[in-house]
Order: structure tokens, then sequence, then C-alpha cells
């Protein structure tokens, strides 16, 4: 089971509470699951094709989002594109920064000084 966040959709992998902030990243939701209970492989080429899409996120060729949540309310305050998925529980808040081990094998600093991440609208 995972848990899963709108606008715009991610599979959280990884996730860290930073004071009253929870910080979760991970690849992005392309598949509408709703729609696969049941499902055979061979029987619908939009799930098919969904499903491929999946996968490749899941295999970080999608890049991955970061969201920071509000842990009072519950409300997205942020998001951002990040060029790699994390490892599954491979995130940490220190100091003020989110350290990230990436599926492409890098360990990223968040925060502080440096080049800010792009940040995502809000998917309508």
């Amino acid at each position: 089971m995972y848990w899963q966040i709108v606008s715009p959709p991610l599979l959280v992998n990884a996730m860290t509470l930073a004071g009253k902030n929870l910080i979760v990243a991970g690849p992005p939701d392309v598949a509408d699951e709703s729609k696969m209970l049941g499902f055979l492989p061979g029987d619908d080429d939009e799930i098919n094709r969904q499903l491929r899409e999946q996968d490749a996120a899941w295999r970080g060729e999608k890049g991955a989002l970061l969201h920071v949540v509000g842990t009072e309310k519950g409300e997205t305050l942020a998001r951002y594109r990040l060029e790699s998925v994390p490892i599954f529980d491979g995130m940490i808040a220190a100091c003020g920064r989110i350290y990230m081990s990436t599926m492409d094998g890098r360990v990223v600093c968040l925060g502080g000084e440096g080049k800010a991440l792009p940040a995502v609208a809000e998917a309508k």
C-alpha cells in the first residue's frame, strides 16, 4: 500500500518530518489504479499504456516530485520537481536542510544556498 497525494499525484517512497511540515517525495503517479481492478494484461490498450508509464516512472524515467505538507491542517504548502526519484526511505531533515539519496546514485542536499528547485503548478 502507498500513500497518494493529489495535485499532482505522487507515489510516496521517502518522507521525513521537518518541524511542523511533512516532506514527501517519489515518482509521479500516472496510472489510474481504480480502473485496474480485475484487469487482465492485454484487455485494454489504455490500461496497458498507463502501466508502462507507471513502470517508467518507478524506474526514474519521469523524474520525481517533492511536496511539503503542513501537519496541522494537512494542506500542501509547496510542490517541487526533482531530477531523480529518491530511494525508499532515503530522506532525512537536519539543520534546516533535506538530504536525499536518489536512484541515480547521488546524495542531494535541498535547502540553504544554491540552485532553486522548479516549482510545480497545481494540477487542474
